[in-house]
């Protein structure tokens, strides 16, 4: 047989195998045995040094870590951290050490309009006031003078009735003939908030002038702490009388050492503005009077602007309220100064609780609760400051007023009747979407509500038998149920009503 391939499974041409040598026979089957001990050895060694660590920890017995209510709450949660892709506004990311809220009564300081634009500009419910930050001032608007009842809804339109804002300086530059007042502020942010409040500071060029907001809800006054600048008042109406002495119209252009002025520490303000309420009597103008109020002293100049740009918006997307007069304050003010309405119709005990009351202000709250099996206890706190008496500032104040606050009906349906920390003076008629609210003075709150015996496993309920078809009926429809909503909130929602058949 002819063979013309080489290899180990064929005969060479001898016809006698290949023979190979004993010492490399050996060598083919010791190596490898050798290279599989090394490793199995070294996987051993390995895997035994991993164990060694657990299982002397393991004999030691474990440390039991006592924490306090409030380290557990604020604890930071076992989660990879991230920043959010689109960051708030009007706030500083890091300057409260906690995570900031995002469905509070103030979350529309911290984000822009639909356009990206008048960031912080959004609606924000105090109740009974509505306000609205702009970059250079607070507009306030008080929603009953306009109030649309329909069979189909109840609505409170924004418009602005006065405005809170402040200068730098007193006249422009080398222009003394000018309007009193120059430099308005450079930027604005929150600075503070808690379960009841919020604190909006505004900053001037200089780090010694400054206008605080601590917008808290409930209060019947809007109130704001002055640094060292002129405090103004600004109108979107007419004012008709100040402190009982009619308004002069003047020519916008008049130099501001002509202009008309009023010296006290309270100014009561008739004003004539765009309303749609009961006081309107169809006219769309509607009556209101507001009481400003200051801790010291002040002489006020009322000012004309001549603004003829009633547009919404500037070409720049700019919100740009006209705001045509003003009350200018003549010197330089560090202080507090506190606005209220006087609700329509609201007798002259409410003028006087007011009175009473403007030298006390709430700056910031707290809400505590205690549960038991029947009854759940809680109450709303708020801390304080006052005026300093009146001509003499820096001096701790020797007023006793107590706090004026407006509760709604679910509060003071669970008020204890018991308490002495607060006293209930009745409805002054500030009116709100809500409800009609109650004047309360007290700086604390103190509140009960037995808790319903209901449950999810109700016990002998005994269903009349003409109800139970229709109740299998709504069951079974309730269960066949697709959640609709497309977002988060109202998905959660329903989903969490799904949860509970």
């Amino acid at each position: 047989m002819a063979v013309t391939e080489n290899s180990p499974l064929l005969q060479d041409p001898s016809g006698q195998p290949n023979a190979r040598p004993p010492l490399r026979r050996a060598l083919y089957v010791v190596v490898p045995l050798a290279l599989v001990a090394v490793v199995t050895i070294c996987v051993l060694v390995a895997s035994d040094g991993a164990h060694k660590t657990p299982a002397q920890a393991s004999t030691a017995a474990p440390v039991d870590v006592e924490l306090t209510n409030a380290e557990l709450l604020t604890m930071r949660p076992p989660f990879v951290e991230k920043l959010h892709p689109i960051p708030p506004k009007l706030v500083r990311r890091n300057g409260f050490g906690r995570s900031l809220p995002t469905n509070e009564f103030w979350s529309n300081l911290m984000v822009g309009d639909g356009h990206g634009l008048n960031a912080g500009a959004g609606e924000v419910t105090l109740s009974p006031y509505t306000v609205r930050s702009l970059p250079r001032r607070l507009e306030i608007s008080y929603g009953d003078s306009r109030r649309v009842a329909t069979t189909d809804a109840v609505t409170e339109y924004f418009n602005v009735d006065a405005s809170f804002t402040a200068y730098s300086h007193k006249t422009l530059d080398g222009n003394d003939t000018a309007l009193l007042g120059d430099g308005n502020s450079t930027s604005r942010n929150v600075a503070g908030f808690d379960a009841l409040s919020v604190l909006l500071q505004y900053y001037y060029q200089e780090d010694n002038k400054w206008m605080k907001v601590p917008m808290v809800r409930g209060s019947p006054y809007v109130t704001v702490e002055y640094e060292n600048v002129l405090p103004v008042l600004e109108f979107n109406g007419t004012v008709s009388a100040i402190n009982g002495k009619q308004v002069q119209e003047t020519d916008p252009l008049a130099p501001w050492n002509e202009l008309q002025t009023w010296t006290s520490n309270r100014f009561e303000l008739e004003l004539e503005v765009y309303g749609t309420g009961e006081s309107a009597h169809g006219t769309g103008k509607s009556q209101q009077k507001w009481i400003l109020y200051f801790d010291k002293v002040r002489t006020l100049q009322l000012q004309f602007a001549n603004e003829k740009d009633y547009r919404l918006y500037n070409w720049r997307g700019e919100l740009t309220t006209p705001t045509n007069i003003r009350l200018v304050d003549t010197d330089f003010y560090s202080g507090a100064a506190r606005l209220a309405i006087v609700p329509q119709g609201a007798p002259q005990a409410a003028v006087e609780a007011l009175d009473k009351a403007a030298s006390i202000y709430p700056v910031a709250s707290s809400i505590t609760t205690d549960v038991d099996d029947v009854n759940a206890s809680f109450s709303f706190c708020w801390k304080t400051k006052r005026f300093p008496d009146l001509g003499e500032p820096n001096l701790n104040s020797t007023s006793t007023a107590e706090l004026l606050m407006m509760a709604n009906p679910h509060h003071a349906a669970t008020f204890k009747s018991d308490s002495d920390a607060f006293q209930v003076l009745g409805q002054f008629g500030h009116r709100t979407l809500k409800s009609n609210m109650t004047a309360v003075l007290g700086s604390c709150w103190e509140m009960q509500e037995t808790l319903p015996t209901a449950s999810f496993q109700e016990e002998d309920v005994q269903i009349q038998p003409k109800y139970l078809e229709a109740i299998k009926v709504a069951l079974a429809n309730d269960s066949n149920y697709t959640p609709e909503a497309d977002d988060p909130y109202y998905f959660g929602k329903e989903i969490a009503r799904q949860a509970r058949l």
